[in-house]
C-alpha cells in the first residue's frame, strides 16, 4: 500500500493563509452571544494578509438572531434561578433576549447551499495556500451512530461528517487543511482523515489535520448566552490564546513552546488547553484519531500497565508537558507510579453513565436551601399564577414577571432572602461542576496516555508505512496557520 502524500517541505512554503469561519446556531433560540463572541474572536486572530470568509446564522444585519442574557438586577437574576426562562424563551422572554449581530463581516448564511458554494468556490480556486476552518456552534449526535455527527446550520439543517469529508475532497490534493470545531459531539469529525469520512476509509491523500472539543459522544461548553466574556471557559478561549498569545479580552497570554524550538505548534497549544481548560471538554486531536484506527489493543490492561516513567520517556514534548500537567491538577491521586492505572479507574465511572457530566442530572441542593427555594417559588406562584404555568402565553408570562420584580423590589428583606438562595443555588451548581471538570481531567489523562502507548506500539511493530503517516500527521498538527510568515 502507497502513503498517502504529505509534503513537510510544501508546508515551509511562504503561502499565505485562507481562512473560513462558520458560525451561528440552526436558529436565534440557540444562537447564543458566545457562539457570536467566538467569531469575532478568531476573526480579529488573524494576521491582515489571511484571505478570510465569515458564514454567520442567517447572514443578514438587520434581523435579530443573536440570544442574550439580560438579567441585570437581583430581582431578575432571582427570578430566573426560580422560574427559569419560561415558557417560551424563543419569543422573547424577559430574560433571554435577542439582538442583531455585530459579527465584524458576514459574507453568506451559515446554510446548507452556502456551505457548498464556498467549498465548490475553494475547489475551483485550485489554490495550493493552506486552508484554515473554524466551526462555532452547536453540534447533534448522527443519526445513526457516533461517528457520523452533525454540525448545526442555520435553519435547523445539518452538516455530517461524512458531507465535510466529501466537500474537502474535492480540494487540491496537495492543499493542507487545518479543521477546527468547538461545537457539542465534534470529536466525530476526526473521521475527516478517512475516505469519505468513514471511519472504516482508507487514509485520505489530502493533508488534513484536526483539533476537536471533545469526543464525539460528549457535549461540549461554550454555548451560553452570558455577556461577560471574563467568565468564557471553553476551547476557542484556550487553544487560539496559546497558540496566538492574546486571550479574549486582548491581554497578553502564555505561549507554550514544549520542544524548544522558539515557536508554538497547534500541538502545543492543545496540550496546553487540555492541562488548563476549566471545563467538561475532553479535546479530540487527529493523531487520536489514528492511533485509535491503525493500531490494534484488546484490553485496556495493555494501557495500564505502563510505568510512569515509560510513559514520559515515550510521549511528545507536548503530550509529556499536558501528562505532567494534568498530574499537578489532578492532585495527590495522580502523583504515583500507578497513575495510569488510577486514572483508569476513574474513567470507567465515566463510562458506567455513558461518559455524561455528573451534573448533566440536575443539582443536588441541600435540604435547608431546598426547603426555602421551593417556598420561595410556591410564595410568587400564588401571587402570580402564570409564573409557573409552562402553558402561559408569552405576554401572561413576561407581565408576571414584570409585576413580581416590581413586588420584589418593593420588599428589600424578602428580596434579600431570594438573593441568598440564589447564591446557594449557583454553589451549587458550581460545585457540581467543579467535579465534572475533575472528571474531565482523569478522562483527558487516560486519551493522552492511551495515544503514546499506542504509538509504542505502532513503533515497535515496525510499520514504516503507517509510522511515515503519523510522522506525516504529527508535522501537519505542530504547524501554526496563524503566525506572521
Amino acid at each position: 500500500m502507497a502513503a498517502p502524500i504529505f509534503l513537510a517541505s510544501f508546508l515551509l512554503a511562504p503561502a499565505p493563509l485562507r481562512c473560513v469561519i462558520f458560525g451561528g446556531g440552526p436558529s436565534p433560540e440557540y444562537n447564543q452571544v458566545a457562539i457570536e463572541s467566538n467569531v469575532r474572536y478568531v476573526y480579529g486572530l488573524l494576521p491582515t494578509q489571511v484571505s478570510s470568509t465569515i458564514l454567520f446564522a442567517d447572514g443578514q444585519t438587520d434581523t435579530p438572531t443573536v440570544q442574550f442574557l439580560a438579567t441585570k438586577t437581583e430581582a431578575q437574576k432571582s427570578l430566573r434561578t426560580l422560574f427559569g426562562d419560561g415558557p417560551r424563551p424563543a419569543k422573547g422572554a424577559p430574560f433571554l433576549q435577542y439582538r442583531k449581530s455585530d459579527v465584524p463581516r458576514r459574507d453568506g448564511a451559515s446554510t446548507p447551499d452556502t456551505v457548498t458554494g464556498i467549498f465548490e468556490k475553494l475547489a475551483g480556486e485550485g489554490d495550493k495556500a493552506p486552508l484554515m476552518l473554524y466551526f462555532t456552534g452547536h453540534g447533534s449526535p448522527g443519526r445513526q451512530s457516533y461517528d457520523n455527527n452533525r454540525y448545526d446550520l442555520w435553519g435547523n439543517s445539518a452538516l455530517t461528517t461524512t458531507a465535510l469529508a466529501a466537500h474537502l475532497e474535492k480540494l487540491p490534493e496537495k492543499r493542507p487543511v487545518t479543521v477546527v470545531m468547538v461545537q457539542c459531539f465534534s470529536g466525530a469529525f476526526g473521521n475527516l482523515l478517512f475516505a469519505g469520512g468513514l471511519p472504516e476509509g482508507e487514509l485520505t491523500n489530502h493533508p488534513v489535520c484536526g483539533f476537536f472539543a471533545t469526543v464525539k459522544e460528549r457535549e461540549a461548553a461554550g454555548c451560553t448566552p452570558e455577556v461577560e466574556e471574563e467568565e468564557y471557559h471553553d476551547f476557542t478561549s484556550y487553544f487560539f490564546a496559546a497558540l496566538t498569545g492574546k486571550d479574549r479580552l486582548g491581554r497578553k497570554s502564555v505561549q507554550p513552546d514544549y520542544n524548544k524550538d522558539g515557536k508554538v505548534g497547534m500541538d502545543e497549544a492543545f496540550a496546553w488547553t487540555q492541562i488548563n481548560e476549566e471545563s467538561i471538554d475532553v479535546p479530540v486531536v487527529t493523531s487520536d484519531v489514528f492511533l485509535r484506527r491503525f493500531v490494534p489493543i484488546e484490553t485496556d490492561e495493555e494501557i495500564t500497565a505502563i510505568s510512569w516513567d515509560e510513559l514520559k520517556k515515550a510521549a511528545t514534548p507536548a503530550q509529556r508537558a499536558a501528562l505532567e500537567g494534568l498530574s499537578e491538577k489532578l492532585g495527590p491521586m495522580a502523583q504515583g507510579e500507578d497513575r495510569v492505572k488510577v486514572a483508569y479507574e476513574r474513567f470507567r465511572k465515566l463510562v458506567a453513565r455513558d461518559l455524561k457530566p455528573s451534573s448533566s442530572g440536575g443539582i443536588r441542593l441541600e435540604p435547608d436551601v431546598q426547603r426555602r427555594y421551593a417556598a420561595a417559588r410556591q410564595d410568587l406562584n400564588q401571587r402570580f399564577p402564570s409564573l409557573g404555568n409552562r402553558r402561559a402565553t408569552s405576554e401572561e408570562w413576561k407581565e408576571a414577571v414584570a409585576q413580581a420584580n416590581t413586588y420584589l423590589e418593593e420588599r428589600p428583606t424578602q428580596l434579600a432572602e431570594l438573593a441568598q438562595v440564589r447564591l446557594a443555588v449557583e454553589g451549587a451548581s458550581k460545585g457540581g461542576y467543579a467535579k465534572d471538570i475533575e472528571d474531565a481531567r482523569w478522562f483527558r489523562f487516560v486519551r493522552i496516555a492511551k495515544s503514546v502507548v499506542l504509538e509504542m506500539r505502532l513503533r515497535k511493530s515496525g510499520d514504516k508505512v503507517r509510522i511515515k503517516q503519523l510522522e506525516a500527521l504529527r508535522k501537519l498538527e505542530s504547524q501554526n496557520p496563524l503566525s506572521v510568515r
